[in-house]
């Protein structure tokens, strides 16, 4: 398909809808909690009132109202959250990507209005136990606030991918020259230049590391004098260019 100013459509990825685990652990029991408090406290105001009157079956019902009313308030916001989740979607042309935060929000980016993007992961554990892995990216454009992909995104790691593909060839000669030329970089929390290395107020000299690493989620800085400094991975953009400007740097 082929949209004017955009190029071809490559791909599309959509926002995770509600899975059958939240129905059946948390949507479907709250619909039935609210419908039996409702039909419970009906059949009793029912009762009552041909008994003892409207005062008698409203006093008696009310209990039951409330409840189905705090389950109803406790619930919505969950459904309507993952309904938003849902309609999330991502499309992926040759010269730009159509961001869609929601059924009226929109936003397009041609790949010159993004200046990086940044993927880890997060490991769920419970009782020093591995449970799961969950992939997650921060896309940053030049204005406005960056864009988090999270698990309620499908297939993020080749969402990511994909995006690196498009952009890269696009900024990657521009931040080579720079570099090259002796300007200073910014790559989120960390910046760097031919001759130094900055991060959190810290000026470091080329000269003076020994190795940099990706350990545990994090980027390990090994100095010559002993001294260790962690970032973690998810605040570094365009992790690939960091660790070829690095190498560029060491050597010049």
């Amino acid at each position: 398909m082929q949209h004017s100013g955009l190029g071809k459509m490559i791909s599309s990825y959509e926002g995770r809808g509600i899975g059958i685990r939240a129905w059946i652990l948390i949507l479907i029991p709250a619909a039935t909690g609210i419908f039996f408090f409702l039909l419970y406290g009906m059949l009793l105001a029912w009762e009552y009132y041909l008994k003892y009157g409207p005062a008698s079956a409203m006093y008696i019902a009310r209990p039951w109202y409330v409840a189905a009313l705090i389950l109803l308030v406790l619930s919505l916001p969950y459904f309507l959250f993952r309904l938003s989740c849902s309609l999330r979607r991502i499309d992926i042309f040759e010269n730009a990507m159509i961001y869609r935060n929601s059924l009226l929000r929109r936003r397009l980016y041609y790949w010159s209005d993004i200046k990086g993007i940044t993927s880890f992961a997060t490991t769920i554990t419970l009782i020093k136990k591995q449970i799961r892995t969950e992939p997650s990216a921060i896309i940053y454009p030049n204005t406005g606030k960056p864009i988090k992909l999270t698990k309620r995104f499908e297939n993020i790691p080749l969402l990511v991918e994909e995006i690196k593909s498009m952009f890269y060839p696009q900024i990657w000669p521009k931040i080579k020259s720079s570099f090259l030329a002796g300007s200073t970089l910014d790559l989120g929390r960390i910046s760097l230049s031919n001759n130094y290395l900055f991060f959190s107020n810290i000026k470091i000299p080329w000269q003076s590391i020994n190795q940099i690493k990706v350990e545990s989620g994090n980027v390990v800085i090994e100095l010559h004098d002993k001294n260790i400094y962690r970032i973690p991975v998810s605040e570094i953009q365009n992790l690939e260019f960091f660790f070829q400007l690095i190498d560029w740097g060491i050597r010049i």
